[in-house]
């Protein structure tokens, strides 16, 4: 282990080290260089999230890609039979009970006069 460090002390002591001033110019170039690519992926990322809001908006306000809404179920109203579709557009017949109303859920044109 002694004679690996050793070794790797000797080797860094053949290494051509760059100059304060090469090391200023190389350092200034990846900072610009860093600075620049953020920016451009910045932008880019900007671009097409404009984009991406842009056609949500639009699938919104369009109603492109949604379900259609729900409508009523159609109900045909006989007296006492109720005949209607459900949801899988199966005709079904029930029998609809409609109780009298009461006197306090009359209006004062609905109430017998005396």
């Amino acid at each position: 282990m002694i004679n690996y460090i050793k070794n790797s002390f000797k080797e860094l002591s053949k290494v051509s080290w760059p100059t304060m001033q090469q090391t200023i110019k190389l350092t200034t170039y990846t900072v610009v260089f860093t600075v620049v690519l953020a920016l451009v992926i910045g932008g880019l990322d900007y671009v097409f999230n404009a984009g991406y809001q842009a056609v949500v908006n639009y699938s919104i306000t369009s109603g492109f890609g949604q379900e259609a809404p729900a409508t009523e179920t159609p109900t045909i109203d006989a007296g006492d039979l109720s005949v209607g579709v459900d949801a899988e557009g199966v005709t079904t017949t029930n029998t609809v009970v409609v109780p009298e109303p009461t006197p306090a859920e009359t209006t004062p044109a609905e109430q017998p006069a005396n």
